[in-house]
């Protein structure tokens, strides 16, 4: 009487592990773009109440406003992305397995906090999507 595994039965046991490991890689990837997503939705709206409140509070006496570009989200004092002076950016990047979609840009006038334009931004991780709503008035939800 011999004692031990056939081959057999070891072949079965590593590809029983490996087929539970597999799934467990699956599920841990869709965790990993789930978080992203919301800590993705979490930078860009406080990003953007920062930018209102920022312009309501009349800071540096000109307008604030939110933008991105699919890769970084910035932070940028003027009345436009294109007409900002640069010295005042602040820079965060997008998580790469996010991406966006609609309104890249919104500019908070001073004092008031209204927003020019209205819109809608929508994150999205090819499974989930998430929208941020800026309305004319600055009102902003998600």
């Amino acid at each position: 009487m011999r004692k031990g595994f056939t081959l057999i039965e070891i072949v079965i046991a590593i590809g029983i592990l490996a087929a539970l490991g597999g799934m467990g890689l699956l599920v841990a990837i869709e965790q990993y773009r789930t978080y992203a997503l919301e800590a993705d939705l979490g930078t860009a709206v406080s990003l953007i109440q920062r930018a209102r409140t920022r312009a309501m509070a009349n800071i540096g006496e000109s307008e604030h406003g939110f933008y991105t570009d699919g890769i970084n989200y910035v932070l940028f004092r003027g009345p436009s992305y294109a007409n900002r002076d640069p010295d005042y950016d602040e820079e965060i990047p997008v998580a790469v397995v996010v991406n966006i979609s609609g309104t890249q840009e919104f500019v908070f006038s001073e004092l008031e906090g209204i927003a020019t334009p209205a819109g809608d931004l929508t994150l999205d991780n090819n499974k989930r999507s998430r929208t941020i709503s800026v309305n004319d008035e600055g009102r902003i939800s998600w």
